[in-house]
């Protein structure tokens, strides 16, 4: 029976640490850290969305700021393997719990001893193990369901990086395209000012080729808007 106490013991001790990890998932989303959204998610799931849904399309002018998609990542991933210890941990206390209930039903089935008071402490004894390995169990599945919405919101948080990424690309591509653009037309317009001062000695042929040539190279509106 002392040993079966000793079980109980650690069992109580596991819930307390994991009541600290559940503390800690709940809390994450509302750490005021750089980058992060004011949501009222109370999983890094539902908060990976909301930070998604302002930052996944918005476009920063000026100063070049990047969503700190990355750092998110290496917090849900630290997350996902803490919880993952915990569950192997919680595993083993649910195996050791359901080894014990069976070691004390094969003890009162041998009819060790016939003396009221000792069955009566012995059924006690095995409600008390039966309702420990219960919730060990539903633990166990609660950290599993856990460890399955970490790994989706991970999958979710890597595809986001690859679109920022290529958008931020795509933006550096039609930025640079811009400004060769708007050097071209500066190069071309200072040649063409330098052409009409010069008068009727210049060719209209070359004169017209200028003209076109300043035309195209004027950037769009849409890459200045870019």
């Amino acid at each position: 029976m002392h040993l079966t106490l000793c079980y109980l013991f650690i069992y109580i001790c596991a819930r307390g640490r994991w009541g600290y990890v559940r503390a800690r998932w709940s809390s994450l989303a509302g750490t005021g850290l750089r980058g992060q959204v004011r949501s009222s998610a109370t999983t890094d799931d539902a908060y990976l969305q909301a930070f998604a849904l302002k930052y996944g399309t918005k476009v920063y002018k000026g100063a070049r700021r990047q969503v700190d998609v990355v750092g998110k990542t290496a917090s849900l991933r630290a997350l996902l393997y803490s919880v993952m210890q915990d569950r192997e941990v919680t595993q083993k206390e649910a195996e050791d719990l359901r080894r014990e209930l069976e070691r004390v039903r094969r003890t009162a089935a041998t009819g060790a001893s016939s003396l009221r008071v000792v069955e009566s402490s012995q059924s006690d004894l095995e409600d008390r193990l039966a309702a420990a390995v219960r919730r060990a169990e539903e633990e166990q599945r609660e950290l599993e369901d856990r460890e399955t919405a970490l790994r989706a919101a991970i999958d979710r948080a890597t595809e986001l990086q690859r679109q920022v990424d290529s958008v931020s690309g795509e933006r550096d591509q039609l930025r640079i395209r811009a400004e060769t653009a708007e050097a071209r037309m500066t190069e071309v317009t200072r040649e063409l000012a330098t052409l009409r001062v010069q008068g009727s000695s210049v060719d209209q042929k070359e004169l017209a080729r200028l003209r076109l040539t300043c035309k195209c190279s004027r950037p769009s509106r849409e890459d200045y808007r870019r």
